[in-house]
């Protein structure tokens, strides 16, 4: 069974072109903040919010694969959509020997709710400040995405600026987003939310 695809947007800080460009990507994903709501109040700001997907009252969705809203899905997204029933994150970028949930799969197991119940205990202080969720989630059990499919890359690291060869995936974490970029990757963007 393939896996259902969820995304989450909360705040100001990504518009309605983001989730037009996810959804055009991928048109069956499930946007946490739009189609359904958060947790409110939630605990969860900028990039903690997609803890949600670990929410007992997501547990439809699981297992799923997340994916940030600031991502470009250039080859098949249909193998990822099949890995195992388990934790799966992705490498850090920046710092390869860490783990980071730019793309992650959220299994459908006693492990999803361990996930949740700890991030429920946690300081409320340090949600959105301090240690990032890819941190949070480290902590438990899990493969690494990046390890089965070497072609799921970062625009700055792999420094796409010119051309996204042998790419399935681009994150755009941190800065430039795709809105900011320009060259081919700004041609991509515009096609995306102009469809």
């Amino acid at each position: 069974m393939a896996l259902q695809v969820v995304t989450a947007i909360w705040g100001d800080a990504y518009g309605d072109d983001y989730v037009r460009a996810i959804r055009h990507q991928v048109p069956d994903i499930v946007v946490l903040g739009r189609d359904r709501a958060l947790l409110e109040p939630t605990r969860y700001r900028g990039w903690w919010c997609k803890l949600e997907t670990f929410r007992p009252e997501n547990s439809d969705l699981r297992p799923c694969l997340f994916i940030d809203l600031d991502t470009f899905i250039l080859g098949e997204l249909a193998p990822l959509r099949e890995v195992s029933n388990e934790l799966w994150l992705i490498k850090n970028f920046n710092a390869p020997k860490k783990s980071n949930s730019g793309l992650f799969v959220a299994p459908a197991t006693e492990l999803a709710d361990k996930i949740w119940d700890g991030s429920r205990r946690m300081d409320t202080v340090t949600h959105g400040r301090g240690a990032g969720d890819g941190d949070y989630l480290a902590r438990f059990a899990h493969r690494l995405l990046t390890d089965e499919f070497p072609d799921i890359l970062s625009y700055k690291v792999n420094q796409l600026y010119e051309s996204p060869k042998n790419a399935r995936i681009i994150c755009f974490h941190g800065k430039p987003k795709p809105h900011a970029t320009d060259g081919w990757a700004q041609q991509h963007w515009q096609e995306l939310i102009h469809i």
